[in-house]
């Protein structure tokens, strides 16, 4: 027998912002696509030495990947301004 898992798909705007993706929700793939002109941003809580996590950009036609191994996302804050619309499957 397959071992299978659901998956999630749907758009993100700016009613949805900030979507916060948490451990609780069980996400362990993530893909995020920017189907509009204005940047959207992601970003995590982990601090790697004395370096905070900062905002990366998902600009335009551009894909924001994300895969643990044997884990799940602990949080991931997803920011969608005015007139952007995000794309994203999660499983």
């Amino acid at each position: 027998m397959a071992l299978t898992t659901p998956i999630f798909t749907g758009t993100l705007t700016n009613s949805d912002s900030p979507f916060v993706i948490t451990s609780g929700m069980g996400v362990s793939n993530l893909s995020i696509l920017n189907l509009s002109a204005v940047t959207a941003t992601v970003l995590g809580t982990r601090r790697l030495g004395s370096k905070d996590s900062s905002a990366l950009s998902i600009e335009q036609n551009v894909t924001f990947n994300f895969t643990t191994i044997g884990y799940v996302m602990d949080q991931l804050t997803i920011t969608i301004p005015a007139s952007c619309t995000l794309q994203i499957t999660a499983s």
